[in-house]
């Protein structure tokens, strides 16, 4: 048996209709709240007269696009200033990481580069972060369960990790509901980040008994529902199931650790506006074939085992099957190359300089070379 420890938020609060249970759980906050929400603020109305009908003082910051970190200190010192008791965010994963951040450092000294990976200090918080609620939109990221905030480097061009295990928030709501006006596109690259997640985190050498019954479950979940949230978005039990499979891939990850799809994603979402979900998507297929291929040169019959079962949960196939399975479902949803995106030949080596140095990349079930990681990239183009 395995030993792991296994982290996780205090409240999680799952089903459709549940951000009705917001005035019950902040009744007792106290009165300035910082709410933040993704660039479409009509979505979000709803909950910001909520909170202003319960008379807390609420300083809203819409993050119109993908925050990096010069627009988190400003974040930060705004929140600051208003002397901020809470923090509250509704939106996708990005806005979900920003009010990780924003509900750390308001507390904690020092600016963002003292606390995260790769380009900073990397330092552990001192203080307590402020109460936080994560209310996801998507269903892909599962950041509202995990211990880490990506951040993208706008001086670096590359996307890096603000990781403790005090930034998981302290209340959860996975409402369905929530999901539902996610364009087909959109859908699409988010769930193949959950499926990625699940994969990853499942194939992983530092997996265990408990992510691995989250993974299995989440699998299934993705392979009822996924294709059935694509071609009919207001299907209610198919968004509960992709909401469902996000919420256990993000529970996965933050207690194992995923692979090379994301080690390679981080980099390009440094350098290029290509949404994370879509890096993975075109990425997924490409990995997992040179993944299998080295394991069977190798002849590593237990991860061989665990693609197989993968496999077996995702499509009733083999290792084969898994990769026209995921072929199939990327020429379904019209899964975008990372050509598509503006990435070229001349890009590939500095991404993959870049990658071969992410922490993902140390979950691979394989230790990938440089030349490896290209030839992935250049697949995916």
């Amino acid at each position: 048996m395995v030993e792991f420890e296994y982290h996780s938020p205090g409240h999680i609060i799952f089903g459709a209709g549940s951000i009705s249970q917001i005035p019950e759980l902040v009744k007792d906050y106290p009165s300035k709240v910082l709410l933040l929400t993704g660039k479409d603020r009509l979505r979000f109305g709803d909950i910001e007269e909520m909170l202003k009908q319960l008379r807390f003082h609420v300083t809203l910051i819409n993050m119109v696009a993908e925050p990096t970190d010069a627009t988190l200190k400003d974040c930060i010192n705004v929140a600051r200033q208003r002397e901020i008791d809470w923090v509250i965010a509704v939106g996708g994963g990005s806005v979900i990481d920003a009010g990780k951040v924003l509900a750390a450092l308001i507390p904690n000294p020092g600016n963002i580069l003292d606390y995260v990976e790769i380009i900073g200090a990397g330092k552990k918080l001192e203080k307590k972060p402020l109460p936080y609620i994560a209310v996801p939109t998507t269903a892909g990221t599962g950041a509202e369960v995990t211990k880490n905030a990506v951040i993208r480097s706008a001086n670096k061009q590359i996307k890096v990790s603000m990781r403790d295990v005090k930034l998981i928030p302290r209340i959860v709501i996975v409402d369905p509901k929530m999901t539902m006006s996610m364009p087909p596109e959109v859908t699409a690259n988010t769930g193949m980040d959950a499926l990625t997640q699940l994969l990853e985190a499942y194939t992983t050498p530092m997996s265990n008994q408990f992510t691995n019954m989250l993974c299995r479950e989440g699998l299934s979940l993705v392979s009822q529902s996924f294709l059935k949230t694509y071609d009919d978005g207001l299907n209610i039990k198919a968004r509960s199931d992709m909401s469902l499979a996000a919420l256990y891939s993000g529970l996965a990850l933050a207690n194992a650790k995923l692979g090379a799809v994301h080690g390679i994603a981080g980099p390009l979402g440094g350098m290029f506006s290509i949404p994370h979900g879509a890096a993975c998507a075109a990425l997924l297929p490409h990995v997992i074939r040179k993944n299998v291929d080295i394991l069977q040169h190798d002849g590593n019959r237990e991860f061989l085992c665990k693609f197989d079962d993968a496999a077996g949960i995702l499509c009733d196939g083999g290792i084969g099957k898994l990769q026209a399975w995921l072929e199939s479902i990327g020429d379904h949803m019209k899964i975008k190359s990372l050509g598509q995106y503006g990435v070229g030949p001349t890009d590939i080596r500095l991404i993959a300089m870049k990658a071969s140095h992410s922490s993902s990349m140390k979950g691979n079930p394989v230790e990938l070379t440089i030349q490896q990681i290209e030839e992935v990239i250049y697949n995916a183009i």
